[in-house]
Order: C-alpha cells, then structure tokens, then sequence
C-alpha cells in the first residue's frame, strides 16, 4: 500500500502509513523489494550455462537490495526512496509494452499471497 501510495504522489496516504505501520515499514518495504529484484537477478540453478552476464545481473541485484536496506536503516526518509527504487526497477525490468506498473505489482503481491498460502497449507498438513 505505501509503494502505491508514493507511487501515486499520496503524501497524505503515505504519511498515515508511516505513522502507522512504524518501525514495521523497513521490513515490509524490504521484503517487497526481495519479491520483486530477487527472482529476477537470481542465479537460475536450472540453467544450462551460466555465464558472466548470469553472474553480473545477480550481483547487481545483491547490491541493490543491500544498498537499499542500508538505506532504510539509515535514515527513514528513505522509506519513500525504497519505494521509488521498487517502483521504477518494476516499471523498467518487469513492465511489459502495454502494462501498468500498478498490475504488475499487484501481480507480484498476489503471488506472494498465494505462495504464503500454499506454504502455510504444507506447514499445516505435515503438522497434522
């Protein structure tokens, strides 16, 4: 919600989020960005060749995503700059011609949703 939120230039909104979600909003903002840059710079264990640029692209997205929780423990004014980096790395890398931002988004957290689901249903049935 707060990546919509500054997404959209709704200080009021962001504001109201900031306040309530609190110290919370460093680990949710991070988490969204892990969802979104980490499958998409990550090894891919199933490929054939991996090869320098294989390499490139996940280091890339390692420091990326240290920088930017770096970041946000440093100062949480940069809780929107996360947001604007998340933002822009999905309209830029994930975004396909014709696409919004906003549903691609929604797409990423409704599939974490549902894996969240499924995992939870494992946990659940192999408890039992």
């Amino acid at each position: 919600m707060f990546i919509w939120a500054v997404r959209d230039d709704d200080i009021d909104l962001a504001g109201a989020l900031m306040q309530q979600h609190g110290t919370e909003l460093r680990r949710l903002l991070m988490d969204a960005a892990e969802r979104v840059i980490g499958p998409v710079t990550a090894l891919d264990d199933q490929a054939q060749e991996l090869n320098a640029d294989s390499f490139a692209l996940e280091a890339i997205g390692r420091i990326l995503l240290e920088d930017l929780d770096a970041g946000v423990v440093t100062c949480t004014k940069t809780h929107t700059a996360t947001a604007r980096a998340v933002i822009r790395f999905t309209a830029e890398i994930l975004t396909e011609e014709g696409q919004d931002t906003g549903e691609v988004l929604a797409e990423l957290q409704h599939a974490a949703a549902a894996q969240a689901e499924a995992a939870c249903q494992t946990a659940c049935t192999t408890a039992s």
